[in-house]
């Protein structure tokens, strides 16, 4: 039972994780032209523990990081 019930949580927390990424590329898609870019913010955001901001501060704070990152990229360009 216990395993049934870690395999379930553990299921339910990775695809709240990838739609919370799904939506987040999206925002990186509109927001972003070029795919060189696009992946030049995703390693930034990568760099700064997007994923573990998801896990320990919740989708709100990684939300925020995401859109923080987008606004900077696109008003300071790449390299600040």
């Amino acid at each position: 039972a216990l395993r049934e019930h870690l395999d379930e949580t553990i299921e339910v927390e990775i695809q709240e994780h990838f739609e919370w990424f799904a939506r987040w590329r999206e925002q990186v898609r509109l927001a972003v032209l070029g795919s060189e870019a696009r992946e030049c913010l995703w390693r930034e955001l990568r760099a700064l523990g997007l994923y573990g901001v998801l896990r320990t501060a919740g989708p709100d704070a990684a939300s925020d990081l995401v859109v923080k990152a987008i606004r900077r990229y696109t008003q300071d360009g790449p390299n600040s």
